[in-house]
């Protein structure tokens, strides 16, 4: 049986202050989707890569907690992103397993899967 894992998405705002990373965060999204039959290394064996059940995200999925400013709800548009991007059940975002979220000390991931 196969999972991925991955954490510390951290995804920002378009215009954050230190620059935004979530192109990466879609560039290893588009890794995880094409690892389904790829072959595995010489070691452990050649056998290929089976579909991965879904995708553990350890945590820190946003950038920020419950932050707002001047009325506009920053974490609110970071969960947008994450949720685009991974979705949830594999079916309603660009990767194409389901997501086990994980807490970090960044973001509510309550809110993630309950909005």
């Amino acid at each position: 049986m196969t999972f991925l894992s991955t954490s510390d998405s951290h995804y920002r705002e378009t215009d954050h202050k230190a620059g935004c990373h979530n192109d990466l965060n879609r560039a290893s999204i588009e890794e995880m989707n094409r690892i389904a039959g790829v072959p595995w290394p010489a070691q452990p064996g050649s056998d290929k890569i089976t579909k991965p059940r879904g995708v553990v995200v350890l945590g820190d999925l946003i950038d920020d907690g419950e932050r707002a400013e001047n009325g506009r709800k920053i974490s609110a548009e970071q969960c947008s992103f994450f949720r685009s991007d991974f979705g949830l059940d594999g079916s309603d975002g660009r990767l194409k397993y389901p997501v086990f979220e994980g807490w970090g000390n960044h973001g509510n991931t309550a809110s993630i899967s309950s909005s």
